[in-house]
């Protein structure tokens, strides 16, 4: 039992992580379809859905994406970065629900507080993203009525 949860683990991983981690928006899409997959992996091997919304959260997810990509350029960094952290928290979730299913333990209670930590981790994580991100869309903005404009962007530390 316990070498078929780290089988499903490393499939899981192999399957969702993303291939490029500065990319805010793929990270973020990764981490919406790493929820999404390891759910039906959960699902599939016994678990409940706590979710009440249940499949209704597809719905949500596509839309939640869609107004994303039409928002401000200035807003997509943080937005993308909420989407991400909330995609690899509800994964990280998941995928302790999977262990506890697929090992017959009984951590299940610890799997949203591991979610949380994830979540919070993968918002930390892009924050330097996130700066660079959103002042290039500050310069793009400001280059509209200056083209002569340069921007330096640095990093805060």
């Amino acid at each position: 039992m316990i070498l078929r949860a780290i089988l499903w683990f490393a499939l899981t991983l192999a399957i969702f992580s993303p291939a490029k981690a500065d990319d805010l928006r793929d990270t973020a899409t990764a981490a919406q379809i790493a929820d999404v997959g390891t759910t039906a992996i959960g699902l599939a091997l016994g678990a409940a859905e706590a979710n009440p919304l249940g499949l209704l959260t597809l719905g949500a997810k596509a839309v939640a994406h869609q107004r994303i990509s039409a928002a401000p350029a200035v807003e997509q960094p943080r937005l993308w970065g909420l989407y991400g952290a909330f995609g690899w928290g509800a994964a990280a979730n998941n995928l302790c629900v999977i262990g506890t299913v697929a090992s017959g333990g009984s951590l299940a209670p610890v799997c949203p507080l591991l979610g949380l930590v994830v979540g919070k981790a993968a918002w930390d994580s892009s924050s330097a993203q996130r700066e660079e991100d959103t002042f290039a869309a500050i310069c793009a903005d400001a280059k509209a009525s200056n083209p002569a404009l340069y921007c330096a962007y640095t990093p805060q530390e």
